[in-house]
């Protein structure tokens, strides 16, 4: 274990409380949502931001480094990979989107060159007991929803916007239909529960 001082925290870890000065392991589980510390190799003149869980898009450059999870991704107009079946300090990685998911690019898209290279640093550590140094690989997405829950709605409509394509315009229509509904006065709760969602989509 060591610490390491990192640039930028991909917003897909938005609900790790990871800060700018973490701590790394090298035995790294190659598991989904597993949150690894890399440090970019190459420069890229486009699809070249990272979103930062604040939600501010931050150029990336050769030399950074950055937090993001292993995480398989299917894209038709970006990048699509796989998480490694195993991982070592030294490896190299690829950037697969803007949200910080991290694995092993099967294939891309011409139009946004290729993806940046990452040399694999170590796992993040979290210390999830109080009063003991004993860390554990840090994870997105460990608080699962339990889906034979009953679905109580008190009454309140719900509108469900559905597709099967990526870029097909589903967040763009649910943003322009809650716009409306605020306009005219109404309270909307709202969540995005499909694809590597990313804070632009929420604070849109």
């Amino acid at each position: 274990m060591r610490s390491l001082v990192v640039d930028k925290i991909a917003s897909v870890a938005l609900a790790n409380d990871i800060g700018r000065e973490a701590r790394i392991s090298p035995d790294i589980p190659c598991e989904e949502g597993i949150l690894v510390a890399v440090e970019v190799l190459n420069n890229k003149s486009r699809y070249n931001t990272l979103e930062l869980t604040s939600g501010r898009m931050a150029q990336v450059k050769r030399g950074d480094i950055i937090v993001g999870a292993l995480g398989h991704r299917k894209a038709l107009f970006g990048y699509s990979g796989h998480i490694p079946e195993k991982l070592l300090v030294g490896d190299v990685i690829q950037l697969l989107n803007l949200g910080g998911v991290m694995g092993i690019c099967d294939s891309i898209n011409p139009n946004q060159g290729q993806p940046f290279d990452c040399r694999v640093l170590g796992v993040v550590l979290e210390f999830p007991y109080l009063g003991e140094r004993i860390g554990v690989p840090a994870r997105v997405g460990t608080q699962t929803q339990t889906e034979s829950l009953p679905l109580d709605v008190g009454g309140v409509p719900v509108v469900a916007f559905a597709g099967t394509c990526m870029d097909s315009g589903k967040t763009a229509a649910a943003c322009a239909v809650i716009s409306r509904f605020r306009h005219n006065g109404l309270t909307v709760d709202a969540f995005k529960s499909t694809g590597v969602a990313l804070r632009r989509d929420i604070l849109a």
